[in-house]
C-alpha cells in the first residue's frame, strides 16, 4: 500500500473475497451480500446427484468455499440472481467440515433465477441460528464462459419481491401476473417461496 498494486497483491486480495479450498472456508456471518472470485479456482468438492438439473454434470466446477454463520432460524436463501455472469452452481452443507458428502448436503442448485438471470442460482435450506454451514459455490462444468467474479447475497426468508413486479391485481390471473399489494405479494412468497425466487405466474396469482 505505500508503494505498488502489483498482481502479487491482487491474489491476496481475492483470498479475501473467497477461498479455494475446502479446508480453508473464508469464515462470513450474517445476511448480506459478499464477493466472490472463481477466475483462479481449482475443483476440490464432490459431485452430487442432487446438483443436476437438466444434464448429466453433477459437478459444481471451479468452485470456492464459505464457513457461514447463521443469525437466524429459518428458511435462509442463497443466490446469485443478477449478480454475475458466471453460470452458478451452489451447495450448501450442514456444518463446515471437510470434505462434504451427500450425507450433510442441504441443497443444491443449478438455474433458479428465473428470467433475466436464468443461469444463476438460488439455494435454500433451514438454518439454526449460530450453526454454521459450508456454502460451496462454482459454475456449471460445461458453462461458456467459465469461471469468474462476482457476488452472492444470503437472506433470512425469502428475497424481498425479488421476482414480483408490483403491477396487476394479486387476485385475478391476467396475462401478466402482478401484485400491486406488497403485503399480499409477500404473505403468497412466504407460503410459496417459487413466486418470489424464480417467477411470478398464474398460479401465484
Amino acid at each position: 500500500c505505500t508503494s505498488d498494486w502489483d498482481s502479487t497483491c491482487v491474489g491476496k486480495a481475492r483470498t479475501l473475497c473467497s477461498s479455494d479450498q475446502c479446508d480453508d472456508a473464508l469464515p462470513i456471518a450474517g445476511a448480506g451480500t459478499f464477493p466472490f472470485d472463481t477466475i483462479n479456482a481449482t475443483t476440490d468438492g464432490p459431485p452430487h446427484v442432487a446438483c443436476r438439473e437438466s444434464s448429466t454434470e453433477n459437478q459444481i466446477a471451479k468452485d470456492v468455499w464459505y464457513c457461514w454463520t447463521a443469525p437466524c432460524t429459518e428458511n435462509v436463501y442463497v443466490r446469485t440472481c443478477g449478480q454475475t455472469a458466471v453460470d452458478t452452481r451452489i451447495a450448501v452443507y450442514d456444518g463446515c467440515t471437510c470434505p462434504p458428502t451427500d450425507g450433510n448436503l442441504l441443497d443444491c442448485n443449478d438455474d433458479a433465477c428465473g428470467p433475466g438471470s436464468s443461469l444463476q442460482s438460488v439455494a435454500v435450506f433451514h438454518a439454526v441460528a449460530g450453526k454454521s454451514y459450508l456454502i460451496r459455490l462454482g459454475n456449471y462444468p460445461l458453462a461458456q464462459p467459465g469461471p469468474g467474479t462476482g457476488s452472492f447475497t444470503i437472506t433470512c426468508g425469502p428475497p424481498n419481491q425479488l421476482g414480483c413486479p408490483a403491477t396487476g391485481n394479486c387476485c385475478s390471473v391476467i396475462t401478466t401476473p402482478g401484485c400491486s399489494d406488497e403485503a399480499c405479494c409477500e404473505a403468497v412468497c412466504g407460503c410459496d417461496s417459487y413466486c418470489c425466487d424464480t417467477e411470478w405466474d398464474d398460479a401465484c396469482a
